[in-house]
């Protein structure tokens, strides 16, 4: 159960679905990425991914509306004495149709009693065929006693097919807005060859 462990029901309403799952806003990061959230170049190397997954969660997941779909995610604590303590609470707004995707996602955790972490993201894709673009914005704030961790996130992307292969670059900016200096910038170029339907091979430096 390292990754995920589930049971739901699902329906014309959309699905709901109880246990271990991927949150909104990590899947949102991820379709953001034109890593997929892997190899040398991941946004996760710098951008927060929040819980990633969530144990004890509930999530609902709605029908897709014309290319819209929503995600509302809750993860219980189930800490004695305060329920919502190591509580996550997570959202994301999507909308994929054609060569368009955007993808909005909030993510609330409740670490400890004095210690709340806030993370929002916007990005986008857009797919030219001849190239794929993609472009996300993040604000990560993290507040404890004595202490205030306040980023602002940017990542530009491409993904360039080239026969059975296919191009990857991105860049991401880093700043820290907390006057402690953590920021920083990743440039990352990779490259994936399709040997079958089943087998690729992949390189990617950072």
């Amino acid at each position: 159960f390292g990754r995920q462990s589930y049971v739901g029901l699902g329906g014309s309403f959309g699905a709901v679905d109880l246990g271990r799952q991927y949150t909104p806003f990590f899947i949102a990061l991820d379709s953001i990425d034109p890593f997929s959230t892997g190899l040398t170049g991941a946004t996760t190397n710098l951008m927060n991914s929040g819980t990633v997954r969530t144990n004890n969660a509930i999530q609902y997941s709605s029908m897709n509306m014309g290319g819209f779909t929503a995600n509302v995610l809750y993860g219980l604590g189930e800490k004695a004495g305060n329920t919502s303590l190591n509580s996550t609470t997570d959202l994301s707004l999507n909308y994929a149709n054609g060569p368009i995707g955007v993808y909005g996602a909030y993510d609330y955790q409740k670490l400890t009693p004095t210690n709340r972490q806030k993370l929002a993201l916007l990005g986008g894709t857009y797919d030219f065929s001849v190239v794929k673009a993609y472009l996300a914005y993040e604000t990560e704030k993290d507040e404890a006693v004595g202490r205030s961790m306040d980023y602002r996130d940017w990542m530009v992307g491409v993904t360039v097919p080239l026969g059975s292969g296919t191009v990857i670059a991105s860049y991401i900016n880093k700043k820290d807005r907390s006057g402690a200096n953590l920021g920083g910038k990743q440039y990352a170029l990779g490259y994936t060859y399709a040997m079958s339907k089943r087998t690729t091979l992949y390189t990617s430096y950072g």
